[in-house]
């Protein structure tokens, strides 16, 4: 199945009901690596936090963060945007179903947020390589951020020296980042205590191999395979639990994606 294709399905699932999207956000939190690591930055991020803190998810995608966030504390307040409206409306309709007062979905590109002294948090998950002034935009991050703010940003390693057509085809605009040159980017832009690490070492790929690779290539081959998915996921998915754990415990020297965190300090 072709990553278009199957950003569409997913998208399509999330518009059928409030279940469906949370059942999609339940399969995502069990089988991608990312999601590990990003939810135990957060959970570090919720120990210390303002209790009625302003969040951003920009580039929120399908909201799976944002909803996670918003069910870990009623007092936060999350602004997620997205630049595809279709996403937008799935996800109010999503709070509206779920009568959700403390999270709102909203259209707008990342690179124009013209946001000063607004958020606590600011998450950008797997959005920065798609877009052009990426400088441009974690400028505008830092000036989003109340000072003492924090940014929490994930990424692709730097995977290729030029973009394939199934990757323009997508919007993508480059081929991941060096986490050193990423760092420095942020430096720039005036961020202080930057830190960054991999993620996606060997028990991470295995995961997200059994737990995603492989169902989605069984869907590329016939839809007919939606019949025994359930059974296949009831000895995947704890695997890929187990192996994702293993991943967002332990330091790798390499991986296939990149987590930064950054601060906004006097």
């Amino acid at each position: 199945m072709h990553r278009k294709q199957l950003k569409s399905t997913v998208t399509e699932v999330c518009k059928r009901s409030a279940f469906l999207q949370k059942l999609l956000f339940k399969i995502m939190d069990a089988v991608t690596v990312r999601t590990w690591h990003v939810k135990r930055e957060l959970r570090n991020w919720l120990k210390t936090a303002p209790k009625n803190a302003h969040i951003l998810d920009a580039g929120a995608g399908v909201g799976q963060f944002s909803y996670w966030l918003s069910c870990t504390q009623p007092s936060l307040s999350v602004l997620a945007v997205d630049a595809s409206h279709e996403q937008v409306c799935a996800g109010n309709r999503l709070v509206r179903e779920l009568q959700r007062t403390n999270l709102h979905f909203q259209s707008g590109n990342i690179s124009d947020l013209q946001q000063e002294n607004a958020f606590e948090l600011v998450m950008c998950i797997q959005v920065l390589e798609y877009v052009k002034n990426d400088e441009t935009t974690i400028h505008e991050f830092f000036k989003a951020l109340r000072e003492g703010g924090k940014v929490l940003l994930t990424t692709k390693t730097h995977y290729a020296d030029e973009l394939c057509k199934a990757d323009q085809e997508l919007g993508i605009e480059r081929c991941g980042y060096v986490m050193k040159e990423l760092k420095a980017m942020f430096k720039r832009a005036g961020f202080k205590k930057v830190k960054a690490h991999y993620t996606g070492g060997k028990f991470g790929k295995l995961a997200e191999q059994i737990g995603f690779v492989i169902p989605v290539k069984m869907l590329g081959l016939s839809k007919w395979f939606f019949i025994i998915l359930p059974f296949y996921f009831a000895i995947a998915l704890p695997l890929s639990v187990i192996f994702n754990w293993i991943d967002s415990h332990t330091a790798h020297d390499s991986g296939e994606g990149i987590v930064l965190t950054a601060c906004k300090l006097a």
